[in-house]
């Protein structure tokens, strides 16, 4: 995974829109402020991570699974609206995938 088209095509287009909370007409013009430029670079490392360990259906799949250490929530539930990756129950988003990282996954 290279690309934020690659990014695209692991997590599907509505997915990645939900998690980075980019109007589409931006997303597909390229044009990001500075706070979406930094939620797609977490949200494209916690996939890098979570390719470690998962298929690619298996990421998608890890963002709407409820987890115990994100007290009861989903990935999905955390990344609501307009977060910031420098925040708390956002940092840990990152560390769980990142405790996942090296267990198999997909090739791209």
């Amino acid at each position: 995974m290279r690309t934020l088209r690659d990014l695209e095509t692991i997590l599907s287009t509505g997915l990645l829109l939900k998690l980075s909370n980019i109007p589409p007409e931006r997303f597909h013009a390229g044009r990001f402020d500075y706070e979406e430029a930094t939620r797609l670079v977490f949200i494209f490392y916690t996939v890098y991570y979570l390719l470690g360990a998962y298929n690619c259906f298996g990421v998608q799949a890890w963002f709407e699974q409820k987890r115990k250490e994100l007290g009861d929530k989903a990935p999905i539930e955390i990344l609501e609206g307009a977060w910031n990756p420098n925040r708390g129950q956002i940092k840990r988003v990152m560390e769980l995938a990142k405790s996942l990282a090296g267990q198999g996954g997909c090739k791209r």
